[in-house]
């Protein structure tokens, strides 16, 4: 029996672009020269009316098919049958293996030039379709397009189309500009004077702008539609998720597993339910839009907790989003703990961001090392916190750690022997951002100290940064004898 028969008509049914909602700036994409494009946004992001645009704009000269999969009809048979019978044909896929559902795919894209659009590609069986997609499009005829609008990125049909086969568009490119929804408006017959108000508060979501123009009104209205719509529907699980969302700049399923918020499964199940979360790579995200209602209806403590649960799950492996988090949940002291326990990794230019950050009681605890100079200092403090940290070292990365700004200190408050034995001992084994950093100061200290041969043999791993390049043309003055160091490179 042909397969076309089991499918229901909706799935190979193409919509017509609404033409206020055409948008010239990416329609040029059908004519591209990839033969495959791949639009990636979160429901409402505009995907399906840019790919009903594209495939109207050929016109007559092409084929037109539309692919709508959906649960149960998701495999690589269901892709093939579906496609087959939105060009009218019956094609009896059962049985069919990988390079024979590849050919009959084919043969439908080369019989004559071609759009065919596979929308809500997300709901597909990645491991059939993917290799699937990705072996026709590098064999099919130079004017036919294949899109695809998935609202998370199929990691293995990216993965798996050779460079210059497949563009991808992501959400960013999706969104609306302000003239866009300008002239919207006045497509509309709205007040376009609005209009810019209204992009500026849906963040170019179009179908939050498409909500604006159709209710006249703003923000108001889409909090009581986001709650009214989604997020009633949603049960507790899936609500706890929306919530971590809208409060932490991103998830990864290892990072909501941690949090007790379940995994990547959970995450899907909750981009399949909402119009605004959205995959980019391995990180979940909530639009702007949503954190900007939701962050109002999640209690302060509520929040606090979550951030600092969820900074201390990121400390192994994003240090600036986990310091950014201890900050935003009141927890400075941790923030500060993880920026002493790290310098050498986050580097020295970057941390004074969150130096100026911190409390001035706990920014004045900081050894020159970060603080830049004399003004944010206190010695006293800065040795005293230094040497605790020395002492109190869980391991011997933060130990090492501890002595780089023990080093530091010492040098400052003029104990150069100790902190020459300070920086010799944090260098021992060190990984490479630590010994460009210790080496530079136990140059500086040796240097200070008349020690012109020992400051040569540190700086000879101290690394390119500023500091480094100035102490060995300091030292390059002091010892003659010593080959000067090349002019420091112009900045790009």
């Amino acid at each position: 029996m042909p397969l076309v028969a089991t499918y229901p008509a909706v799935l190979t049914r193409a919509p017509r672009a609404p033409r206020a909602l055409r948008r010239s700036r990416l329609e040029w994409l059908v004519a591209g020269d990839e033969p495959g494009l791949l639009l990636i946004g979160p429901a409402g992001s505009g995907k399906t009316v840019l790919a009903a645009a594209l495939a109207e704009m050929v016109g007559d000269r092409a084929r037109r098919g539309w692919v709508r999969l959906a649960p149960g009809f998701s495999g690589a048979a269901d892709l093939v049958g579906l496609a087959a019978a939105s060009f009218g044909r019956e094609l009896d896929t059962e049985g069919a293996g990988p390079v024979e559902l590849a050919s009959e795919l084919l043969t439908l894209l080369d019989e004559d030039e071609t759009v065919l659009v596979f929308d809500d590609y997300h709901v597909a069986t990645g491991d059939e379709c993917d290799p699937l997609l990705a072996e026709v499009l590098a064999l099919m005829r130079p004017d036919s397009r294949l899109v695809v609008c998935c609202q998370t990125r199929p990691a293995g049909l990216v993965g798996r189309a050779a460079e210059g086969i497949l563009r991808v568009v992501e959400t960013d490119e999706l969104a609306f500009t302000e003239a866009e929804a300008e002239a919207l408006f006045a497509a509309a017959g709205r007040d376009v004077a609005w209009a810019a108000t209204a992009w500026s508060a849906m963040g170019g979501w179009a179908a939050g702008i498409g909500l604006a123009v159709e209710t006249g009104q703003g923000e108001r209205v889409f909090a009581e539609l986001l709650d009214r719509v989604l997020l009633n529907k949603l049960d507790p699980a899936g609500r706890a998720l929306v919530n971590a969302l809208a409060v932490l700049p991103y998830l990864t399923a290892p990072l909501a597993a941690q949090l007790g918020l379940g995994g990547e499964d959970d995450l899907r199940r909750l981009a399949s339910q909402t119009m605004l979360v959205a995959e980019a790579g391995a990180y979940w995200r909530l639009h702007e839009v949503g954190r900007d209602v939701l962050c109002d209806s999640i209690a302060a403590g509520d929040a606090a907790e979550l951030r600092a649960r969820a900074a201390a799950a990121l400390v192994e492996d994003d240090l600036p989003a986990a310091i950014d988090l201890f900050i935003d949940a009141g927890s400075p002291g941790a923030a500060a703990d993880v920026l002493a326990d790290h310098l050498s990794s986050i580097g020295i230019r970057r941390a004074v961001h969150w130096l100026y950050r911190l409390p001035p009681e706990l920014r004045r605890r900081f050894p020159p090392v970060l603080a830049f100079g004399r003004a944010t200092v206190d010695f006293d403090l800065a040795l005293v916190e230094a040497q605790r940290r020395v002492d109190d070292a869980a391991d011997d990365a933060v130990r090492r750690e501890a002595l780089l700004a023990l080093g530091s200190a010492q040098a400052h408050a003029g104990s150069l022997s100790a902190a020459a034995i300070s920086l010799d001992t944090a260098l021992r084994g060190a990984p490479p951002a630590l010994t460009a950093s210790a080496s530079t100061w136990l140059g500086i200290v040796r240097w200070w100290a008349g020690d012109l041969v020992g400051a040569v043999a540190a700086l000879e791993l101290s690394g390119s940064s500023v500091l480094a390049w100035w102490a060995r043309a300091e030292v390059a003055l002091a010892a003659p004898t010593w080959t000067p160091p090349r002019p420091m490179p112009k900045r790009a």
